[in-house]
Formats: C-alpha cells, structure tokens, sequence
C-alpha cells in the first residue's frame, strides 16, 4: 500500500529513488568542535589517518561518515573534544538562529544537547546560553559533554518543564 501511495503522488521514478535512499545504509555526522581550537581540516586529517572514509557536508563544521564510527570512539575524537555526533538538520537551526557573540540564548528542551553545544561555540566565549530540559539524567550528560568542548563557562543547566 505504501508503494502504490508513493507512485501515485511522486510518480514512479520519484517513488523509486525514495525507496532507494530508504534502503541505503545511514551515515553519521560530525561537528567539528571550533572551540577547542579544531578545524574542519584538522578532523578530515585524522579520519585519513584512521581510514575512515568521509564526505564534506556543505556546512563548513560537518563531515558524514557511512563506516567507521567505531575507529573513531575508539581513537578518543568525541572524548577529547575534537567532534561531536550531530545531525546535520540541527546543525541548519542552528545556522537559523545565527548566534552572535555577546548574546544570551535559551535552549527549550535541550538535552542531549547538540544544538545547545553548537550555539555556544559560536558565541566565541562571549555570551550565555541556559539549557533548559525535564530530565536531569540528560542534562548531566549535556553538561559532561559542555566540559569536553570547554562550554562549561558558557551553559548553564537549568532543570525544569517549560510548560
């Protein structure tokens, strides 16, 4: 039933390239953590060095990885803070809400904190941002991964319903 719907509002070409992508193995995302000094540059050279193969995202932060997650955790790039794991769609909001240095941000909702994380880095050291999120489990693990891109400074947790 799901083809059928498919080929009768994409049309069958349409409906057979969706289907494709939906059979095609995912990939990761990563974010370059420019806080802690890194470049995109500086992270595509060390998944050469680990063979792992990757494209560039048209976001100057991001590079996609289909294979090769596992060298990667084990090599440390997350635990020392030279990337984190965010999709690319988070990354685009927040490119939307465009934060500049000096400003002060509230993240709704904010665990597990990949946009929260992003939108500090790009105050560049000048600005607050307070992350906002019900479950306190997840904001401690927000908090844990603020200290290893050094955003510690900057978030602030805030445990609380917004409703």
């Amino acid at each position: 039933w799901m083809v059928r719907r498919w080929i009768r509002f994409l049309g069958k070409e349409e409906a057979l390239k969706l289907m494709n992508w939906n059979n095609s193995d995912p990939y990761f995302s990563l974010r370059v953590n420019t806080t802690n000094g890194y470049t995109r540059d500086d992270l595509v050279n060390r998944l050469e060095d680990l063979q792992v193969h990757y494209e560039k995202s048209i976001m100057d932060e991001f590079v996609r990885i289909r294979e090769g997650m596992q060298a990667v955790l084990q090599a440390g790039l997350l635990k020392e803070g030279m990337c984190a794991v965010q999709d690319e769609s988070a990354g685009f909001v927040v490119s939307v809400v465009d934060p500049q240095p000096g400003e002060t941000i509230m993240d709704c909702c904010a665990a597990p904190g990949g946009k929260t994380l992003f939108m500090a880095s790009r105050l560049a050291g000048q600005g607050k941002v307070s992350a906002l999120d019900i479950n306190k489990g997840r904001l401690r693990i927000l908090m844990e991964a603020a200290k290893c891109h050094n955003l510690d400074d900057i978030i602030t947790d805030i445990h609380g319903d917004l409703r």
